[in-house]
């Protein structure tokens, strides 16, 4: 039942490393033991499989990208070439990283959520997001900034959606209950989480949460009941739920994915009575800081 499958395009909260090839600037990291960008096009691989499944996919980018903490050779040479054309380094984020992905695979990429994406003033938010629409004039884009405060900024079309850090309470801790909420109150909400009448006044209220205690490994720690409850009080209001489940080799790990099934059913049940919901399964990874 779920709309859209997230992946990665980056690695989580380490923007300096790809899943899909670039062969421009590969060529830039040439003297780097390991280049950033693989060869082997796995971005566009899984892009395809999504497509083919019938859903749609939401894409996860750290914003930070080469200036991500304690990449200090990889930024230097990425400083030394943005210096080189006379840009900056949200210009060229722009340009050769989002700008090249979303044009890159046009349609297949129906969204964006850009991680840590506080680094971004203004006039940066709305030069990624013309480069994103680029590629896909529709893709909706998410600039998550604050975790714990169901607040976006006004260039989202969907809420970033992080609950309050996973250092201070875990994903189902009842401080996190205002999300649903809120969400319930819209679902198209502005920029500080107060609902609005016009889709067009405010982005869609989403919410992101982890099965488990933290966002890229554990086992399950979300109740159940829980789980099936939030995530049906969100899709019923219209909003967007994203669970983040971790991998197991090349498996969803098992007791996530049974909460999984349980939460599908849950949904189908749902669109049986009204027919459009919005529940994502997160197949990529968040920051682990937050």
């Amino acid at each position: 039942s779920a709309s859209h499958i997230m992946v990665n395009v980056t690695q989580p909260a380490h923007g300096h490393v790809f899943s899909g090839p670039n062969p421009e600037l590969a060529d830039v990291f040439k003297e780097l033991p390991k280049s950033p960008f693989p060869e082997r096009d796995l971005l566009g691989e899984v892009l395809d499989a999504i497509a083919e499944a019938g859903k749609k996919a939401l894409v996860y980018f750290a914003a930070a990208g080469f200036h991500t903490n304690g990449v200090k050779k990889a930024r230097v040479m990425w400083d030394e070439y943005v210096d080189s054309l006379g840009m900056s380094n949200v210009e060229a984020t722009a340009k050769f990283l989002v700008g090249y992905y979303a044009k890159k695979y046009g349609n297949k990429i129906g969204g964006w959520w850009f991680d840590g994406a506080s680094i971004l003033e203004n006039p940066g938010r709305i030069l990624w997001r013309k480069s994103i629409h680029e590629g896909n004039p529709e893709a909706i884009i998410a600039f998550n900034c604050m975790a714990g405060s169901f607040k976006c900024k006004a260039q989202c079309d969907y809420f970033g959606g992080h609950p309050n850090p996973k250092s201070h309470v875990p994903f189902w801790d009842m401080e996190n209950l205002s999300m649903i909420e809120a969400a319930e109150s819209g679902p198209w909400l502005d920029s500080g989480g107060q609902p609005v009448d016009n889709p067009g006044w405010g982005a869609l209220a989403h919410v992101f949460m982890g099965m488990q205690r933290t966002w890229n490994k554990g086992k399950l720690g979300f109740p159940p009941e829980q789980a099936i409850e939030w995530t049906s009080r969100v899709v019923s209001a219209g909003g967007m739920y994203t669970w983040h489940v971790p991998r197991e080799g090349s498996e969803l790990r098992g007791g996530q994915f049974e909460l999984l099934l349980q939460i599908d059913a849950a949904i189908k049940s749902l669109k049986e009575k009204k027919p459009s919901y919005n529940f994502v399964l997160d197949d990529s990874s968040s920051d682990e800081s937050n």
